[in-house]
């Protein structure tokens, strides 16, 4: 049977906390118009506003920048393996072992830290000569740092639930397995 007497761990405070805060920050990094901005327009993954003549924002236009299209695919991904932990959440309602529950969500944030990191990068690595260059006065945004930060703290709350969901599960109401030998 389950541990009945289940006591939360620091580490799993810990990435419940971290996990938070990627929520934070991955949201608008996804949702938000400024991954990069140049003086007639500001870009985001899935639309464009320009303000030097239109003044108007366009939807995603797949299709045009293989770098852009891959990020936009892998935060995609991201946001499928971080939303997935919401339908893990579920069986703490229906159980009493949370160790295997708790490793799942680490699994989940770790998976999903390190594909935000890798849309980050190929977003960097698609537009940075366009920044870099001197003959052009475009600049990463906020929503470029925000995917930057999310990605680290998400692989910070993976590797803490990871650790107590091991902790939790070999636990045996509040004796440590570890203990008795």
């Amino acid at each position: 049977m389950g541990c009945e007497c289940y006591q939360h761990s620091p580490y799993q405070i810990a990435g419940s906390v971290l996990s938070g805060i990627v929520t934070g920050l991955f949201v608008p990094a996804m949702t938000v118009v400024g991954w990069h901005h140049t003086s007639s327009a500001t870009f985001g993954l899935y639309q464009s506003c320009f303000t030097l003549f239109t003044k108007q924002c366009i939807g995603t236009v797949w299709n045009l920048v293989p770098g852009l299209d891959a990020a936009r695919i892998l935060f995609i991904i991201a946001a499928c393996v971080l939303g997935l932990k919401l339908f893990i959440s579920f069986g703490f309602c229906i159980t009493k072992k949370y160790g295997p529950l708790i490793l799942a969500l680490g699994v989940c944030d770790l998976i999903g830290g390190l594909v935000i990191l890798s849309g980050c990068i190929a977003y960097t690595v698609t537009f940075e000569p366009t920044v870099s260059s001197s003959t052009t006065d475009a600049s990463f945004g906020v929503a470029f740092y925000l995917g930057w930060f999310a990605g680290p703290f998400s692989v910070a709350a993976g590797i803490c639930n990871i650790y107590a969901g091991k902790l939790i599960g070999q636990q045996q109401c509040g004796t440590n397995v570890s203990d008795k030998a």
